[in-house]
């Protein structure tokens, strides 16, 4: 909010859901976040699930700490770039 306007995130957005696959909730995610204790965060619960359902190689997030109970190896935007293309951010 603080960078762009409101139209140029939503044109971000949709940048974005070009070259990522978005992953649907379902009952079945919710339930079994809802029973994971290793999380104390229930979004980031779902997020684990999600990631989880498509095999996911990572969950990018500034956040890694959060995801010390995650299936899914989560990682910094920065090291996703070191690792995946060589780049130093």
């Amino acid at each position: 909010r603080k960078f762009m306007t409101r139209e140029e995130r939503r044109e971000a957005l949709k940048d974005i859901c070009q070259i990522v696959r978005v992953e649907g909730i379902d009952s079945f995610k919710i339930l079994s976040a809802l029973d994971n204790e290793d999380f104390s965060d229930f979004e980031d619960c779902l997020q684990d699930r999600c990631a989880e359902s498509i095999e996911a190689e990572y969950i990018i997030t500034r956040n890694v700490v959060d995801f010390a109970g995650s299936e899914v190896t989560a990682i910094s935007p920065e090291d996703f770039f070191k690792v995946e293309f060589g780049i130093a951010l």
